[in-house]
């Protein structure tokens, strides 16, 4: 369990660096993450994103392994039957995205 801690905390570090070698702008992922410029970069500075703004910072760092867990993910949702009908899956949606 320490390993864990230790290898989170090393990614932590290495974040900036992975943000600064990344295609896309640091005010690509200021405005994903929907924060101020200030409060990203005092994040960076001090290392202090939460949980789920590094989750958030990784996927888009990372899409293709995202899209490989997101299909992982699905298999194991078809395996064990968690499914809707494609009908309530699309109202959900035009209720959802409607205007």
């Amino acid at each position: 369990m320490i390993q864990v801690v230790v290898n989170y905390q090393q990614y932590l570090e290495s974040l900036k660096e992975n943000i600064d070698k990344s295609p896309y702008k640091t005010s690509f992922f200021i405005e994903q993450l929907r924060m101020s410029k200030q409060t990203f970069y005092r994040k960076i500075r001090d290392k202090t994103f939460t949980v789920n703004e590094v989750d958030k910072i990784t996927r888009l760092l990372f899409p293709e392994e995202s899209l490989k867990q997101m299909l992982v993910d699905s298999e194991i949702d078809v395996k064990e039957g968690r499914l809707i009908p494609h009908a309530d899956a699309m109202r959900i949606l035009r209720k959802q995205y409607a205007s």
